[in-house]
């Protein structure tokens, strides 16, 4: 097998390597979930978040739980890797990897995004912009709340009507844009996590073959290789996360832009009547034309309200569906060192294995 000390050195090298390089950027992963990607109840307003995104929370828990599972299971392995190379030279005291001393990143509060969606752009590319949907939302409450200016008499109850719909579907752009881009985030910082699956790789190998290579060493590359696929499920499930986000907000801006146009025409014929209501012989029948318009703008919005509330549900059933598609693998460090390893890929570890080869 070659010097012993020098694959020990090798293995506390390769661990040492998985704790600075990948460990920093999966704790930062966690900690953009948990601290950036809470969708509050009133996120896309009163009406279409706090019922019909109620599904969102627990889909987000599932995922936070997931990814603090999967950063356990590294911490587990970096300290497998140092039992593994304790024992190529049991006389010695074991070297520890303080996780507390590694590099740490900053996490601070991500800058509002949108998703790129040009054809040239692979994936998901988001880059540095400000929602539009506060200001598509403000532009028809101001014309609705310009309709009670141009009626010439009667009830108000139809313009009101439509004004009170609209106000509960104000969106919070500031919420919305963290919880995009935490999103983002989490998948970026995943991106980087990769020195488990380059330790035998054919180039620059961080920990080949020729220092480790046993049936030990297979049960590491069974695992790690599982590992590193759960990361990149994780990712794509983070940016799926993003991608089910933003196509509600397209949709929910197409609505609202559509909203505006109604209601611009709406304020356009309103005014018109107002003045040919100014003279008297026609003043009766302009009013009441004047109902019939805002009648029909206050079912116009009513539709508007209730397909935004049916994008918010989408959304809350496309995370629903994420939540369920990630878990990590276990990854036990008390198995019987006498049992049969080899058979069980989610549960056979690699530090706890018949090592008598190292003592021949």
């Amino acid at each position: 097998m070659g010097d012993k000390k020098q694959d020990r050195t090798a293995i506390e090298k390769a661990a040492q390597t998985v704790a600075e390089n990948d460990y920093p950027h999966f704790k930062a992963a966690v900690e953009y979930a948990r601290q950036y990607t809470t969708l509050g109840p009133n996120a896309l307003g009163l009406v279409s978040s706090s019922e019909r995104l109620r599904e969102y929370a627990p889909a987000r828990d599932s995922q936070i739980r997931n990814l603090g599972d999967g950063l356990k299971k590294l911490e587990e392995a970096i300290k497998g890797l140092s039992t593994v190379a304790y024992r190529m030279a049991v006389t010695e005291v074991a070297n520890t990897i303080d996780l507390t001393k590694v590099p740490k990143l900053t996490i601070s509060k991500p800058s509002k995004v949108h998703v790129d969606k040009s054809p040239s752009a692979p994936g998901v590319h988001l880059v540095a912009a400000s929602l539009q949907l506060t200001a598509s939302w403000s532009a028809a409450t101001f014309l609705k709340c310009y309709f009670s200016r141009l009626m010439l008499f009667g009830s108000m109850a139809t313009v009101t009507v439509s004004l009170s719909m609209w106000a509960t579907v104000q969106p919070d752009d500031d919420e919305i844009g963290t919880v995009m881009s935490g999103w983002l985030r989490v998948a970026e910082q995943l991106d980087q996590v990769g020195s488990l699956g380059r330790m035998d790789s054919k180039d620059n190998a961080s920990l080949p073959r020729s220092v480790w290579d046993d049936d030990a060493r297979d049960a590491f590359d069974r695992w790690a290789g599982n590992f590193q696929i759960e990361v990149a499920q994780a990712a794509d499930e983070a940016r799926g996360a993003t991608r089910a986000l933003d196509d509600a907000l397209s949709a929910i801006e197409e609505i609202q832009k559509a909203m505006v146009g109604f209601d611009s025409v709406t304020a356009g014929f309103l005014l018109a009547l107002f003045l040919i209501g100014m003279v008297p012989v026609f003043r009766a029948q302009a009013a009441v034309a004047q109902q019939v318009i805002a009648l029909s703008n206050s079912l116009a919005t009513c539709f508007s309200v209730g397909t935004i509330v049916g994008q918010a549900a989408t959304y809350g059933y496309k995370m629903r569906q994420l939540s369920g598609a990630g878990a990590f693998h276990k990854l036990r460090i008390d198995n019987d060192p006498n049992q049969s390893y080899g058979t069980d890929e989610v549960n056979d570890t690699f530090t706890d294995l018949d090592v008598d080869w190292l003592r021949s």
